[in-house]
This record gives structure tokens, C-alpha cells and sequence, in this order.
């Protein structure tokens, strides 16, 4: 079971996340920093899809993706949505993208 922990400080927050491990998943990388439509970010990248599952950028925006019931109808790995969301700057941005994101994801 996928877990998610955070620790509030005067300074900010630590994020504590970590992941189903499926034995015929293969390894992902350790965190990483990268960049998403010029954001720099730092998430550990799936070995299989290069998606992830836990990213902060760096305007302190962390997103992170807990488990769901599979859907045999799923043509993308679901990591790949924080890696498409990452780039936003503020809490309306995302949430934006978000909408944005159900609302594609309804006509297909």
C-alpha cells in the first residue's frame, strides 16, 4: 500500500512517500532533478513508463499518486499525469490543469 506522510516546520514541510512495490515492476531511479516545460522538479522516475509518483517543483508545489483500482480501460500509465501537472506554478494553475486534464479525459 502507497503511503504519504508530511512533517510541518517553521521552514516548511518534509514529504515522506513511498510506493507499492510489484516484483514484476522494474526498479525506478532515485530521485532526480529535471525539468517539464522549463520547471525544475525532483521526483524518482518508474523504471517501466518513466512516469512518477511523487514530484516537488520549485515553487514548493508537491504532487503525489496514491493507489486506485485498475482499469483494464487505461491506455497510459497513470504516472505520467504528476509529470504533465509539475510545471504549475501556483494551486489555481494546477487545479486548472486538472480540470483541464478530467475534461479531455471525458471525450476519449
Amino acid at each position: 500500500m502507497c503511503t504519504v506522510s508530511w512533517i510541518h516546520q517553521s521552514s516548511g514541510y518534509q514529504l515522506l512517500c513511498n510506493r507499492d512495490e510489484k516484483l514484476t515492476r522494474r526498479p525506478a531511479s532515485a530521485p532526480q532533478f529535471l525539468t517539464q516545460d522549463g520547471v525544475r522538479f525532483v521526483a524518482p522516475i518508474d523504471g517501466d513508463f518513466g512516469g512518477t509518483w511523487v514530484a516537488v517543483n520549485e515553487f514548493g508545489l508537491s504532487l503525489v499518486l496514491l493507489n486506485r483500482a485498475p482499469s483494464s480501460a487505461a491506455k497510459l500509465s497513470r504516472g505520467l499525469l504528476p509529470m504533465n501537472l509539475i510545471p504549475a506554478q501556483t494551486l489555481t494553475e494546477l487545479r486548472d490543469n486538472i480540470s483541464m486534464t478530467e475534461s479531455v479525459a471525458d471525450k476519449c
